[in-house]
């Protein structure tokens, strides 16, 4: 292995564990930070590749491709808005405040400032992810974090495309005293030490679990079991939910069930970012009296008028694993077809998030931009069995072909849809490409023959095994003689004091 591939390897991992040295981690100017989260990506494929590989020789089932599919399609939809708008917000905020409101300036290479901004915005992540918990508005933009009820490193992707617009206050008290390049650095590995907690494949870790925020914690953090509810907050140091007393051990008795306590079921990725705003927008209207409208923004997810701003624990479902997940009942070619395509625009999207080395206009990233937002809502739809699926997969494979189309003729040999190049480029390039353009060709003749030839979905219909109630004693004991013939392991239902 050659000494800069090794460097490679020990920069990329290293940002994902908060473990560059101030040395490499410390810069003078905004212009001198590397962007470590676009830098990380390939390290985010290989842990999750990594991940599935130790789940199968474990024999955890912790991955399923519809879900993976989810995940990915809101962290590439947040990348792609934070493209677009340059991820101005928390960066613009932080600076002016700096240069017009600074108390004193810290030297920025000193190895306490290094230590303060690791603390000051790690603190601030815990105050911001809280109140993200606790505001209505401000969840509605988290919620889709938690959307997932698979527990893997792919859900740490699955982010929000307006939380930013949230978080960017909660760490201005640093821009009092800390240069903005600082910041910019810090908040990156905040956000990247994150990705690897997001894992049932490691268990507890000893000592390290009083301090440090871990894969354990955090699975408490996803449940939607009654005691998972509002609790570990931290980022980085788990210290601040011990402090400020949102700290909750995983219990080994009572397995966690993730996601959220009123699943929405769909794989529509633009749904995945907007059902609860919805939700917020239809309550407000349909709610009497005008502070209670307000209220529904400004109060917990679980409030409504009567009760306690955080709502009532006792309205949380009942939960006991293993619990029902929303699945896609496709046919295995359709859902094997769906993914190939997927796969197809996850190129596309590395290659213009390469764009400095590749070279391609801007304006044609926008675009394919576009075209990768609008793919994957043709692909959750074709996961949701929608009828209008088929006309957007149609529509989809249409604009690649028309695309390459025309950019052929604009410049002969110059322009691929997929990748920019040049008339030097090696000759299996573009042979690729011609494969690729083959596929989609043959794709669209597939979709359309199905389509008119036979029920595009199947005559099965989607249906979601029933979920007990487990505040039935009878529904519980049948929950429990099911978990039993499936092969899960022990553990008491949850009960609330109401049910005693």
């Amino acid at each position: 292995m050659s000494s800069e591939v090794l460097q490679w390897l020990l920069r990329g991992f290293g940002s994902l564990f908060y473990a560059l040295p101030p040395s490499q981690s410390t810069f003078a100017t905004v212009e001198e930070v590397p962007n470590f989260i676009s830098e990380a990506i390939p390290f985010f494929f290989i842990s999750i590749v990594l991940e599935f590989i130790v789940s199968l020789i474990k024999r955890q089932k912790v991955y399923r491709t519809n879900d993976g599919f989810s995940s990915v399609s809101a962290g590439i939809n947040s990348q792609i808005v934070g493209f677009l708008l340059s991820n101005g917000v928390e960066l613009i905020a932080y600076t002016w405040i700096f240069n017009n409101y600074k108390v004193h300036e810290l030297p920025f290479d000193a190895l306490t400032t290094w230590v303060v901004a690791f603390l000051v915005i790690d603190c601030g992540y815990y105050f911001f992810h809280r109140y993200a918990h606790e505001v209505n508005i401000m969840w509605s933009s988290h919620v889709v974090h938690h959307s997932s009820e698979d527990y893997n490193l792919t859900t740490a992707l699955r982010q929000s495309i307006y939380q930013t617009y949230f978080s960017w206050m909660f760490y201005l008290p640093l821009a009092f005293f800390v240069r903005p390049s600082i910041f910019y650095a810090h908040k990156q590995f905040n956000t990247l030490y994150q990705f690897w907690i997001h894992t049932q494949i490691i268990g507890t870790l000893g000592p390290l679990e009083w301090i440090l925020n871990t894969p354990s914690h955090h699975r408490v953090h996803h449940g939607r079991n009654r005691y998972c509810i509002d609790k570990n907050y931290a980022g980085t140091l788990i210290i601040w939910d011990r402090i400020f007393g949102t700290f909750e051990a995983e219990r080994p008795e009572e397995k966690v069930v993730y996601g959220l306590t009123h699943p929405y079921d769909s794989w529509d990725p633009i749904w995945t970012q907007f059902h609860h705003i919805t939700h917020i927008l239809r309550q407000a209207a349909t709610i009497e009296g005008f502070p209670n409208k307000v209220w529904s923004f400004l109060k917990g997810p679980g409030w409504l008028p009567g009760k306690p701003r955080l709502g009532c624990n006792e309205d949380i479902p009942l939960v006991r694993s293993p619990w029902p997940k929303h699945d896609s009942n496709v046919s295995g070619f359709l859902h094997l077809y769906v993914m190939a395509h997927f796969a197809t625009v996850v190129v596309i999207f590395g290659a213009c998030t390469m764009n400095d080395a590749i070279g391609m206009p801007h304006f044609m990233v926008t675009a394919l931009f576009a075209y990768i937002t609008f793919s994957l809502t043709a692909f959750g739809a074709l996961l949701d069995r929608k009828p209008h699926g088929i006309a957007l997969e149609v529509i989809r494979i249409a604009l690649f072909l028309g695309a390459e189309w025309y950019l052929h003729q604009q410049n002969p040999g110059n322009y691929l849809v997929l990748w920019y190049t040049n008339p030097a480029a090696p000759a299996w390039v573009a042979q690729t490409f011609m494969g690729v353009r083959v596929a989609y060709a043959l794709s669209v003749l597939w979709v359309l023959a199905r389509a008119a030839t036979m029920p595009f979905y199947g005559n099965e219909p989607y249906v979601k095994e029933q979920e007990p109630d487990l505040s039935d004693p009878k529904a519980a004991v049948a929950a429990r003689t099911r978990a039993r013939s499936r092969g899960a392991s022990g553990g008491t239902p949850v009960r609330s004091k109401k049910d005693e």
